[in-house]
């Protein structure tokens, strides 16, 4: 009796390729039976290819254009979590939705009209890549996992995206949003809380820069000695006191921290406000390339299934009587 043999990492590479090399040539083998039997009964495929052909170009007429639209709010004390879930929430209240605790109209105070032309609200969370608290793209593939400890998912900004027929209703469409986020009592109750601490933290950074330019000034121009005072240092000249020079980077920690505090607190004005407006993808998603693309290959594909089964009409016949 033969024993068998354990298999090492070669063999099970020369198996995955053995494999892979078979899949392709049996997708080979069948775009090659395609093509014949599409040329044997060809009247079948150019049915099939102008008929889907013709869909996808009516799908994709100018006037049914759908466009992508993006845009990024910051939040004030709201989750992350609490905004995704009542933006989302814009999707179930579609008339196309079975039975809708509320719709997309009464949502938004907007008129049928407008609500049939939107669709897809979906969120994204906005990633710090560099740790320094800034935006640095929006994870639209959501790949990124919240215990990723180098690109960040950022607290206090979302990114938002629906589409819709009407760029031109876009202006309309974002201040009907942003008043549906910032409906809820218990978001405009940490607004407020978060408010009152931004407030308090722009009062303690412009008392301690009043603080660091009184001590600059008394050090550099005080005590009756308005010149700068110079010492030698290498090879250059080290301007100013050496005790000052200790505090520079202390200055610049300062002036950065009050400069990033000050457009947080510019942009605290309401719970969920917006950052960057909302913007349509020049781009429809239903394009007429993208979709003539698609027509001529489901239409193809169509075609060769139509053609087998007319060539094979008695063997499917004999199989039905069966």
């Amino acid at each position: 009796m033969e024993q068998e043999r354990e298999m090492n990492l070669f063999d099970v590479c020369r198996a995955c390729i053995n494999g892979i090399v078979k899949f392709f040539k049996w997708i080979a083998y069948y775009i090659g039976y395609g093509i014949k039997l599409s040329i044997r009964k060809w009247w079948i495929t150019v049915l099939s290819i102008a008929l889907f052909l013709s869909l996808a170009l009516y799908y994709s007429r100018p006037a049914n254009w759908i466009y992508e639209v993006d845009g990024i709010v910051v939040l004030n004390g709201p989750s992350t979590s609490a905004v995704k879930d009542r933006f989302e929430a814009l999707g179930k209240g579609m008339l196309w939705e079975k039975m809708p605790t509320q719709t997309l109209m009464q949502m938004l105070d907007i008129t049928e009209e407008e609500a049939i032309k939107l669709r897809e609200f979906k969120t994204f969370y906005v990633i710090d890549a560099k740790d320094d608290h800034t935006a640095d793209f929006v994870d639209y593939d959501q790949n990124i996992p919240a215990v990723d400890t180098l690109n960040v998912r950022m607290p206090n900004m979302l990114a938002l995206q629906f589409r819709t027929k009407d760029p031109a209703n876009i202006p309309n469409i974002e201040q009907k949003i942003l008043a549906y986020l910032n409906a809820p009592q218990e978001f405009q109750a940490a607004f407020k809380a978060t408010q009152a601490n931004m407030l308090r933290q722009h009062q303690f950074d412009c008392a301690h820069v009043e603080k660091m330019d009184s001590l600059i000034s008394a050090f550099y121009l005080g005590a009756g000695t308005p010149q700068i005072q110079t010492d030698r240092w290498g090879d250059g000249i080290l301007m100013g006191k050496r005790e000052i020079q200790l505090f520079l980077d202390d200055i610049e920690d300062l002036f950065e921290q009050k400069r990033e505090r000050d457009n947080t607190f510019a942009l605290c004005t309401a719970p969920v406000a917006i950052q960057t407006h909302f913007i349509a993808n020049p781009l429809p998603v239903n394009n007429r390339l993208k979709w003539g693309c698609i027509g001529l290959l489901v239409g193809w594909i169509m075609g060769c299934i139509v053609a087998y089964m007319v060539e094979q009409r008695k063997r499917l016949i004999a199989w039905i009587k069966q």
